[in-house]
């Protein structure tokens, strides 16, 4: 699984960021296509093998268009893709850094 989270650029680089395993608990309820809950509890483990942390999203909230609606798509050379919109909050070790991210 690969995660991807949006936020406003003036907020954080992307680019800047070193890459991490991730390991851990993802939990998505649905009920008629719409979510009812996403939450996770992941450690990141870093690349350079400096000292892994743990991530947590919760309080999942649906908005925009699709009003938290999965949408699978799927290609021609079987790349299936899952989107989920909405907004979280983002903690690191239980310390939440962005809310409504």
């Amino acid at each position: 699984m690969r995660l991807v989270i949006t936020v406003p650029q003036h907020e954080f680089n992307i680019t800047n960021v070193f890459k991490v395993i991730l390991t851990g608990d993802w939990v998505l309820n649905v009920h008629n296509g719409t979510v009812t809950n996403f939450e996770t509890n992941f450690l990141a483990s870093p690349m350079d093998g400096s000292m892994g942390h743990i991530h947590q999203i919760t309080n999942f909230s649906e908005n925009g268009e699709d009003r938290g609606m999965i949408i699978l798509s799927t290609s021609d050379n079987n790349n299936n893709s899952l989107s989920i919109n909405g907004t979280a909050d983002i903690k690191i070790n239980g310390i939440t850094i962005w809310n409504d991210a």
